[in-house]
């Protein structure tokens, strides 16, 4: 009988010190959790990009250096956001208007590759574009836990600016006017008026997101 108790002592102090370790993790987890969140929080003006890295559509593991030179255009996205549906045409025009100027457009979207192939597919989206399950660090340096947001990135990596939720209407039109002017990608910072061209062709006039150019 002597040794089953000591046999049994041990699997209770096993079990124990398996009980403490899993609590220490989790406390760790959820300090760190706590530190991203108030380090980085939803992503803002000014802050410094340097990767986007995640898993390209065909399945492989992406890294994608963001240019020094700015002109990158940033959008993130769920298939299951209904502020992401809305800005389909918005950020489609958007996304064309900014190509034809040279500059990178990223979709990064915090679903699963499989179900983010086939959000983009339905959606029209480029697939060659699109970076899906971001590592933990780049998940909350662009503020995933709540899209969507149309992010311009300037010279050296620097966020020029953001544009949270809907751009439809009044908002697309200053997104619109912002990079089409290349002051995105300049990082100046300034406003800007509405563009007369919006990437139509020259004494166009830019339409609303989902109308044709007039």
């Amino acid at each position: 009988m002597t040794w089953r108790r000591a046999i049994w002592a041990l699997i209770l102090v096993a079990a124990a010190g398996i009980l403490v370790e899993n609590w220490v993790l989790i406390r760790q987890n959820y300090q760190l959790r706590g530190t991203l969140r108030e380090r980085f929080g939803r992503i803002v003006a000014g802050r410094r990009l340097t990767r986007i890295e995640g898993v390209g559509l065909d399945g492989r593991l992406t890294s994608i250096g963001v240019p020094a030179s700015g002109g990158l255009l940033v959008i993130t996205f769920s298939a299951g956001c209904p502020t992401c549906r809305e800005n389909r045409d918005g950020w489609l025009s958007l996304a064309g208007a900014v190509s034809a100027r040279g500059w990178r457009v990223l979709w990064v979207s915090r679903d699963p590759v499989d179900v983010t192939r086939d959000y983009c597919v339905r959606e029209g989206i480029p697939l060659s574009d699109v970076v899906a399950e971001p590592p933990y660090w780049l998940y909350w340096q662009l503020g995933l836990h709540r899209v969507p947001d149309t992010i311009s990135v300037g010279k050296g990596g620097t966020v020029a600016r953001v544009w949270p939720g809907v751009v439809a209407g009044s908002n697309w039109k200053r997104a619109l006017a912002y990079l089409t002017t290349g002051l995105g990608a300049g990082g100046t910072g300034a406003r800007s008026t509405m563009s007369s061209e919006a990437g139509c062709g020259a004494g166009a006039v830019a339409a609303e997101p989902g109308e044709p150019c007039r």
